[in-house]
């Protein structure tokens, strides 16, 4: 009788206590948020291309730039939308901007972890 109610206990706190965290923990725990580094080149405005990228994120947190040999370049943190699509989809977005050299995105989330796109 002891060993089925440590099993039942064991069974509880695997699969069903997860679960219920997930559902009522606080949506700072649901947020993803990648760090994007944009090289751009050095006739590009900085404005101009910041305006279009905040179009792809739900926010951007931190924004760092510098100056490189090929242009500026851009350090961000992002929060990506609830409906967040694959990280490749944001690359080939920001990619595709005028005046972007080349483009790095970062995750540490679950979904996204060890996906390290650059060019």
């Amino acid at each position: 009788m002891e060993a089925l109610l440590g099993v039942i206990i064991i069974m509880i706190s695997v699969r069903i206590l997860p679960y219920l965290v997930h559902k009522i923990a606080p949506n700072t725990l649901h947020q993803k948020n990648v760090k994007v580094n944009i090289f751009l080149e050095h006739s590009q405005n900085i404005e101009n291309t910041l305006s279009e990228i905040q179009e792809f994120f739900e926010d951007i947190k931190h924004i760092k730039f510098s100056g490189v040999d090929l242009g500026h370049k851009l350090e961000l943190e992002c929060k990506l939308p609830k409906n967040a699509e694959k990280i490749s989809t944001y690359y080939n977005r920001i990619n595709s901007l005028a005046g972007v050299v080349s483009v790095e995105i970062e995750s540490n989330q679950p979904r996204f972890r060890n996906i390290n796109i650059k060019i």
